[in-house]
């Protein structure tokens, strides 16, 4: 649809929010907060995060659980320390309402 050279979504169809970024991670870190640039209505979002290092040889694999949410950001722990101070914590953040 379009309204004077603009294109409008239809009414029916609820807007994406998305925050993303990257994040440089210590060595020893088991956890890690994240803010938003722009907060968040609620805390009705999913968050995508994982680590990234493209330095290493041999890198940490690990699971990552969101263990906190705020409409500002987010905490991730890790299931152990980070071994070194090459990780970056990559992460999308996407809500519909």
């Amino acid at each position: 649809l379009t309204s004077a050279g603009t294109t409008l979504a239809p009414t029916w169809i609820t807007p994406i929010v998305w925050s993303a970024g990257s994040v440089a991670l210590s060595a020893t870190n088991t956890s890690k907060a994240v803010t938003f640039g722009t907060a968040f209505a609620n805390t009705n979002y999913q968050v995508h995060a994982n680590l990234v290092n493209t330095t290493d040889t041999n890198v940490q694999t690990m699971p990552i659980t969101i263990t906190a949410k705020s409409t500002t950001g987010f905490t991730a722990t890790f299931a152990d320390a980070i071994d070194d101070a090459n990780y970056t914590l990559s992460y999308i953040a996407v809500s519909n309402a």
